[in-house]
């Protein structure tokens, strides 16, 4: 059914609306004609009043040629509004002034009126506010104001430019020297032909290039064997060939040859190319390397198939380009000629502008994330799994990637569900089983960085300090620990200072992946990674919401076989509530590295929302720990946390003249030989104080230690006693005995814990 009010001549009932919108504008003198094409095309001309100085009013235009009067072209889709309309000046229009696109000189002149997308800006302020940003260009042209000097050179526009190459600009940079020069350098490319001729009439494909930074010597043999592969059924043709990187050099004065003016970017053909290349420079450089090109293939044989050859200009600007601390802008060309190439008729050859992109780099991945400086201090990490590989590719992505990454498994079919990595589909089931380590390796290897692969269980290092060193270097900054093993915990926790001085950070999930825990250890690691996961039990202990799901889940967590035999078991987390917890631990990472490690240790506890949908973290800064050697066996430990401390000064205050004590709860562990305290309970109501000695009661105990142990599935339990010496001494004869005792009805040996007035002294509960 035809559209009522619509005729060939009519523009669109949206299109109208727009244009009696732009009509109303009051830098509008008129609008129209108005033609609409068979596609659906609408132009119109609109005639934008620019307000001149009236100094420049008498002449009817600027010093830079704007005009009173500026006819401007819209051309809207036939899709409009979904896109907004192009907008054209007229072909005489000054094209030596920036934020111009580049273009055929005949043609009319395109302005980049806009930083930002036009579509967007469209449809969140309508046509009225793209006018806005046209006369405002315009008004900023006549007075040569379109770019602020002090903020830096704009470089030359390519935004509507399809063709690209791919360039690590501060690897060609550093080709520059004083003198000219021309260097070829090797390129691998892509044609995209499928559907696409239409849409490029001028050439029927579209071209992406990467250029690689070595410099190459090219000869006949290496000229000769230029050619492209077929067509796949996609449309895309894959092949290597050159590019022609030409730099400027000195005056005739012997200064630096700067062009500090905006050229008309009109390039069209190879003659037009060498003249725009003496205007930088660098015009005799490229003559010498099309000569030299032509004079190695002059006796090669005509072929059909043309070959796609880059060039690229290096114009030295007066001052840095916007965004970077260079004055030196690459400016690309694309040319194709057929074998011989180059014939002396330089204006039959096409060449077509090309946009740059960056490389894959440190540095680009870090302007992108928005990190301010570099980071080159060696972190590693422990652990490749579903949480270590999100986490560790989250870091390479802002370009401060993990220096080592260490893992003893290899990967498994199940990984898929979780993994930050995707198994190919070709042979999957084959090439997926790599070790974690070198598949997460060769992943951040593709973003531009390196990362060293360690096939090694980590609780292997703590028996070989040459083995450790070479996956945690002595000069290491931190070490991730991503592995969700106590074993590997226990580990880092026991090896001293002097022999990993790098700090761990430990990221985990618990309760099904519905909680998170991030420890960062204190300065000169104390508290140690062992300490600060005790105290974020602590917290959760003492936190009725999450203490249930944290100790209550870990002996039915629902698990999913994979295969068959007792380790073909997984949980059953899924991967959107990792990927929340990757993400906020990553930042913390971020964070931490674009300054420094906190001044104590740090415990994060994330919780998630019940809807799902977000995280909620707490985070406490732990003190360090006081740590001291049993009397009775200098090979334990016993770490007192800070918390305990104060608890224990305070009752001594309270209990100046007489001794005092009471019972003391955490962790011990016989592996690493160390007893952590963490809580004290009080003493029973029936015990004894005197000026000479303590005597623990008993009443009550057993249900006050079970009251405070059981909510944590025992994870946290009583570790001994505490009592006071009103004298610097240490354990006295009735304390040996009294540990004698106690160490002939329990396994692993408690410690009684003896507060003086100058620290603190240790006796082990042994029965030998």
């Amino acid at each position: 059914m035809a559209n009522p009010g619509h005729s060939e001549n009519t523009p669109r009932r949206a299109i109208r609306h727009a244009l009696n919108q732009i009509s109303k504008h009051p830098h509008v003198d008129a609008i129209g004609p108005i033609e609409i094409g068979p596609d659906g095309i609408c132009l119109t001309s609109v005639s934008i009043r620019t307000n001149l100085p009236t100094a420049w009013r008498a002449v009817g235009k600027s010093p830079t040629g704007i005009q009173l009067v500026e006819p401007v072209v819209f051309q809207f889709p036939a899709d409009y509004p979904a896109n907004p309309p192009r907008i054209y000046l007229r072909a005489d229009f000054n094209r030596s002034l920036p934020h111009i696109q580049p273009g055929n000189p005949e043609d009319p002149v395109e302005p980049c009126y806009l930083d930002g997308d036009p579509r967007e800006l469209l449809h969140r302020q309508g046509i009225g506010d793209i006018v806005n940003q046209l006369v405002f260009w315009l008004e900023r042209a006549a007075k040569d104001e379109l770019i602020d000097r002090e903020q830096g050179w704009e470089p030359i526009r390519r935004d509507v430019i399809d063709d690209y190459a791919v360039v690590e600009h501060s690897s060609l940079r550093q080709l520059v020297r004083k003198h000219a020069a021309f260097r070829f350098l090797p390129i691998e490319y892509v044609k995209f032909i499928a559907s696409v001729e239409a849409q490029r009439p001028d050439k029927g494909y579209l071209f992406y290039g990467s250029v690689l930074p070595e410099p190459v010597s090219v000869n006949r043999k290496s000229l000769c064997d230029l050619r492209v592969s077929q067509t796949s059924s996609k449309g895309f043709q894959f092949g290597k060939s050159i590019a022609i990187f030409v730099t400027p050099g000195k005056l005739p004065s012997g200064d630096p040859f700067i062009c500090d003016q905006y050229l008309p970017e009109t390039v069209t053909n190879l003659s037009m190319l060498v003249q725009q290349a003496h205007k930088y420079g660098c015009g005799k450089e490229l003559e010498d390397a099309l000569s030299h090109l032509q004079r190695q293939t002059d006796d090669i044989p005509t072929v059909t198939q043309s070959i796609p050859i880059l060039v690229i200009l290096c114009a030295r600007r007066p001052t840095h380009l916007i965004g970077t601390s260079s004055n030196l802008e690459l400016i690309p060309y694309l040319l194709e000629t057929p074998a011989p190439m180059f014939t002396d008729d330089h204006a039959a050859i096409p060449v077509h502008p090309v946009a740059l992109r960056h490389a894959v780099s440190p540095q680009l991945l870090r302007d992108v994330s928005g990190i301010n400086a570099p980071d080159d201090r060696i972190l590693v990490q422990l652990g490749c799994g579903s949480l270590g590989s999100k986490i560790a590719l989250h870091m390479a992505r802002a370009g401060l990637t993990p220096s080592v990454v260490a893992d003893n498994r290899t990967m498994s079919p199940h990984n898929a569900a979780r993994h930050a990595l995707v198994p190919s589909k070709e042979r999957f089931n084959i090439l997926w089983m790599v070790p974690k380590a070198e598949a997460l390796a060769d992943a951040i290897n593709g973003l531009g960085q390196s990362a060293e692969a360690a096939n090694v269980d980590a609780v292997s290092l703590g028996a070989d300090e040459k083995r450790l060193w070479k996956v945690i270097p002595k000069k290491a900054w931190a070490v991730v620990n991503a592995t969700a093993s106590l074993a590997v915990r226990d580990t880092l926790g026991a090896l001293p200072t002097a022999i990993m001085p790098a700090r761990v950070i430990e990221t985990s999930l618990f309760a099904g992946g519905s909680v998170g825990l991030m420890t960062i250890e204190g300065p000169d690691r104390n508290p140690n990674t062992s300490d600060m996961v005790l105290e974020a039990y602590e917290m959760i202990r003492s936190d009725k919401s999450i203490r249930e799901r944290f100790f209550g889940i870990h002996g039915d967590l629902e698990r999913r076989e994979i295969g068959q035999g007792c380790s073909s078991t997984t949980m059953v987390i899924p991967d959107t509530d990792i990927s929340l917890f990757a993400a906020s631990m990553a930042r913390k990472l971020l964070e931490v590295r674009q300054r420094e490690l906190p001044e104590s240790g740090q415990d994060l506890i994330g919780r998630l929302d019940p809807d799902g949908l977000g995280l909620s973290w707490t985070s406490v800064d732990v003190a360090p720990y006081h740590c001291i050697q049993a009397e009775n066996d200098s090979s334990w430990q016993i770490r007192i946390s800070p918390s305990v401390h104060q608890l224990i000064s305070e009752e001594c205050g309270r209990y100046r003249d007489v001794e005092t004590g009471g019972i003391i709860m955490g962790s011990a562990s016989e592996i690493r030989k160390t007893i952590t305290i963490t809580n004290v309970l009080p003493a029973p109501v029936d015990s004894q104080r005197s000026a000479a000695s303590f005597i623990l009661g008993t009443q009550g105990v057993n249900q006050m230690v079970e009251d405070y142990a059981k909510p944590t599935g025992f994870t946290l339990h009583c570790v001994g006693t505490w009592h006071s010496h009103l004298q610097d001494s240490g354990g006295s004869p009735r304390d040996y005995q009294t540990a004698a005792l106690i160490a002939e009805t329990i396994a692993i040996p408690p410690v009684l814990l003896i507060k003086t007035p100058s620290g603190y002294r240790a006796i082990l509960a042994k029965d030998d």
